[in-house]
């Protein structure tokens, strides 16, 4: 982690709880297009940051095996430029203005082409922490499920990550790899290879049962160690008793 002066990285009271349920009038949503119908002859997805297809381009369109369904991805926010004479009042005033203008962005692509939105995280606190996060970070990981890698995989987090620093690094942690078989996971390795993604298979079940086990090897070494402890007092006894 870098050591650097990151305005409103003091703040440790804010609510950082998770908001990602469903929109309301003040979400720039009306409640009819939340409710949409299941048996539309044309649906289409609205997905905040978390999806794109390989080989994908600039474009914010993803198309997807069900030729019913169409997905659009979004960005995530971007915070606002600033610098050392930035106050904090300015900062907080400009990141407040920046949200809801990417909230009100949403809700008009949602709006105009009768798109259903994807539950996204609404808590600007949230936000501001990852933000920091990647300004004071040199290898930012994201862990992601490795039966759908690139469902979870934001793309667009990638592309912040190089737009606040070229020299930052990501990672992408694929964890529950122990659910694919050898052959999947190479093929997995050869794309994310072939498209310059840095990467680890990872199980965090596996690790558990590793860690687990290195406990329960430490506390058989501990109690045969008090046993041999305990022989060699009985030895040292027998030794003064027959002398």
């Amino acid at each position: 982690e870098k050591k650097s002066n990151i305005i409103g990285a003091e703040d440790d009271k804010t609510n950082t709880e998770s908001d990602n349920n469903g929109n309301d009038s003040s979400d720039f949503m009306s409640d009819e297009e939340e409710e949409e119908e299941d048996d539309a002859d044309k649906m289409k997805i609205l997905v905040s940051g978390n999806w794109v297809q390989p080989n994908q381009n600039e474009s914010t369109k993803a198309s997807i095996d069900d030729e019913n369904i169409q997905v659009v991805a979004s960005q995530i926010p971007r915070r606002p430029e600033w610098d050392h004479t930035t106050t904090t009042e300015q900062l907080n005033q400009n990141e407040y203005r920046a949200f809801l203008e990417w909230r009100r962005n949403l809700a008009e692509l949602q709006e105009k082409n009768d798109l259903m939105m994807t539950p996204f995280e609404k808590n600007l606190e949230v936000w501001r922490q990852l933000w920091r996060v990647v300004e004071r970070s040199d290898v930012v990981v994201q862990v992601i499920d490795a039966r759908n890698p690139l469902m979870f995989r934001s793309v667009d987090l990638e592309r912040y990550v190089q737009e606040v620093d070229p020299t930052k690094k990501n990672l992408l942690l694929i964890n529950k790899s122990d659910l694919l078989p050898l052959a999947l996971r190479k093929e997995w390795a050869d794309y994310f290879d072939s498209v310059g993604v840095k990467y680890i298979f990872f199980s965090a079940k596996s690790e558990q049962i590793r860690l687990k086990s290195e406990e329960e090897k430490r506390e058989e070494n501990k109690e045969k160690k008090e046993e041999n402890k305990e022989i060699k007092k009985e030895v040292k006894k027998e030794e003064k008793v027959e002398k």
